[in-house]
């Protein structure tokens, strides 16, 4: 880093499933999801096997809202200190 480069706050990614939620079909859209979920796409139909529910994947990736890399770190600015001899 050179003198007054700034390096912003970062975290690893954190990224995951919910393996099958059961919805009502009208429920299971991509608006319905925010943050850091997301629909990750219609599997089957749901427990009672019609089409008034549905099983859907439910993805969780935290890229989504924060800034991340491959560490986690806090923000850092590079300074240099000049102490004069007195």
């Amino acid at each position: 880093m050179s003198l007054l480069s700034q390096q912003h706050d970062a975290m690893q990614n954190i990224t995951g499933k919910f393996p099958s939620m059961t919805w009502s079909q009208g429920l299971a859209g991509d608006a319905s999801f925010g943050g850091v979920f997301r629909n990750d796409g219609f599997i089957g139909p749901g427990d009672s096997g019609t089409h008034e529910t549905a099983t859907f994947q439910v993805g969780f990736d935290a890229s989504r809202v924060v800034r991340t890399t491959n560490e986690t770190r806090p923000k850092n600015i590079a300074v240099i200190f000049i102490i004069k001899a007195g």
